[in-house]
């Protein structure tokens, strides 16, 4: 049992174990202690030797956890190489086919790849419980999206290929809303901006 639902008797109950090894949903009306429950039970997991990536959008995880000193999973320089990479991808895909430059798009695509992968693995063989995962400082929308699509690719194919080297591994996706689009909300030339297809 976790708690009660507010102004009841009736009880939360969680099991831990299946809230990270399952896709689990916290909800609720703003103000109703969604942010400070999933703190607590990071708490927890981590505690179980369990180790956390938040994909933090709000940039306050790193500040409720500073005992625990979480980095995040791609650093600075990194951050803007992948970026880099991502620009001239996005700049060659625009072109006609027959304007594409082949040699480009090839060596961003690879650059990402290699990039993310070794930023999460990284992380996965350090001895850091948690790590945070935050967008470059750009307002470019559509950049964005894909810089977290990649991000995505390399988690999945970690999980994949390396079962996660062994550990057990908890996302967070804190507001989790903002990377799964609504297309009724948005013009439908928001579409080629998919976030986490593939």
């Amino acid at each position: 049992m976790v708690g009660a639902i507010p102004g009841t008797n009736y009880p939360v109950l969680l099991n831990r174990r299946q809230a990270v090894t399952h896709h689990t949903a916290i909800l609720g009306v703003t103000g109703s202690g969604k942010s400070v429950f999933c703190r607590n039970l990071l708490r927890r997991v981590i505690a179980e030797g369990t180790k956390v990536i938040c994909v933090d959008f709000t940039n306050e995880y790193g500040a409720r956890f500073p005992d625990l000193a979480p980095e995040n999973v791609v650093s600075n320089a990194r951050k803007e190489e992948l970026f880099a990479a991502i620009d001239t991808l996005s700049t060659e895909l625009e072109k006609f086919k027959n304007q594409q430059n082949r040699s480009a798009i090839e060596q961003s695509t690879q650059r990402l790849k290699e990039g993310f992968y070794s930023a999460v693995r990284e992380f996965m063989e350090s001895d850091r419980p948690l790590a945070l995962f935050e967008l470059p400082d750009v307002s470019n929308t559509t950049g964005i999206l894909e810089y977290t699509k990649w991000f995505f690719r390399a988690l999945f194919q970690i999980a994949r290929q390396d079962a996660n080297f062994g550990k057990q591994v908890c996302l967070v996706l804190e507001e989790a809303h903002t990377v799964i689009p609504e297309w009724n909300f948005i013009g439908v030339e928001e579409r080629k901006a998919q976030s986490l297809d593939g």
